[in-house]
C-alpha cells in the first residue's frame, strides 16, 4: 500500500510542468533571505576578516539577489524550449541558493549555536533544488553530465569555505562590497 502511494505521488510530481515546477526555488530562495535579515552581527563575530557594511546595505543585497532569483527564473521560462529553460535556471540555482546553502548547513556544525538561515537551507533550499533536478533528470530535460558537473563546482566552493575556515568565504567581500555600493546609490547612504 506504502508503495503504491509512493509510486502515485512520484508519478503526479513528474508528471507536473517543469516550467511550473521551478519556482518553488525561488520561493524557498526568498524565505532563506528572509532569515539571513539579521546576519550581521553573527557574521562579524564567526568571520575574522569580515566585510564591514551597515544593515540596510546587507539588506539590500538579500532583496536584490531575492528578485534576481524571480527575474532569472522568469526570464528562463520565457525561452523557446524547456530543455533551454533548464540549461538557464540550473547554474543560477546550484551556485547561488545550494551552494550558499552547503556553507550555511557546514557553519552550523562548525560554530557554536545557530547559523543563521540554516533551517531555511536544511528544509528548503537543499531539497527544493535537489527535487527540481530530480526531476529534469527523470523526464531528460538536462543533460546529467550538466548537472553533475554544477553540482561538483557547489562541492568545490563548499571546500574552499572550509579551507578559509573562520576567514570570510571567497567571493563574499565582492558581494558585500557591491551590497553597500547598491545601497549608496539607491538611497544615498551605507
Amino acid at each position: 500500500m506504502t508503495q503504491k502511494i509512493y509510486h502515485t505521488l512520484v508519478g503526479q510530481f513528474v508528471s507536473l510542468p517543469f516550467r511550473k515546477i521551478i519556482w518553488i526555488v525561488p520561493v524557498a530562495f526568498t524565505f532563506h533571505e528572509m532569515e539571513e535579515w539579521n546576519i550581521m552581527p553573527w557574521w562579524l563575530d564567526h568571520f575574522s576578516n569580515a566585510t564591514v557594511i551597515s544593515d540596510l546595505a546587507l539588506r539590500t543585497w538579500l532583496v536584490f539577489i531575492t528578485l534576481i532569483g524571480f527575474l532569472w527564473t522568469g526570464i528562463a521560462c520565457l525561452l523557446p524550449t524547456v530543455r533551454a529553460t533548464g540549461l538557464m535556471v540550473f547554474p543560477f540555482f546550484v551556485m547561488i541558493p545550494f551552494s550558499n546553502s552547503l556553507q550555511h548547513v557546514y557553519w552550523q556544525f562548525t560554530f557554536e549555536g545557530y547559523a543563521p538561515a540554516f533551517l531555511s537551507c536544511a528544509i528548503l533550499n537543499i531539497p527544493s533544488v535537489l527535487l527540481v533536478s530530480w526531476h529534469a533528470g527523470r523526464n531528460r530535460l538536462v543533460n546529467p553530465i550538466f548537472l553533475g558537473t554544477l553540482f561538483v563546482l557547489a562541492i568545490l566552493y563548499l571546500l574552499g569555505t572550509i579551507l578559509e575556515s573562520q576567514k570570510e568565504p571567497a567571493f563574499f567581500h565582492e558581494i558585500l562590497t557591491f551590497s553597500a555600493w547598491l545601497a549608496d546609490h539607491l538611497f544615498g547612504v551605507t
